[in-house]
């Protein structure tokens, strides 16, 4: 397959490029070794709105 824009990385970054070439039209993909969402969305930093007391 044949794409515009091939965007390695399927956080927060990699998916908002994705998404913003994929609206302009262009033939987009995207990749990440783990699963989507990134290491901070998933696993990574705890978010700072969210009490840990919870």
């Amino acid at each position: 397959m044949k794409y515009d824009v091939f965007v390695i990385g399927a956080g927060m970054a990699g998916a908002a490029v994705a998404k913003k070439c994929a609206k302009a039209g262009l033939k987009t993909a995207i990749s990440d070794f783990r699963l989507y969402g990134g290491t901070c969305a998933l696993r990574g930093a705890t978010p700072r709105k969210y009490s840990l007391t919870v």
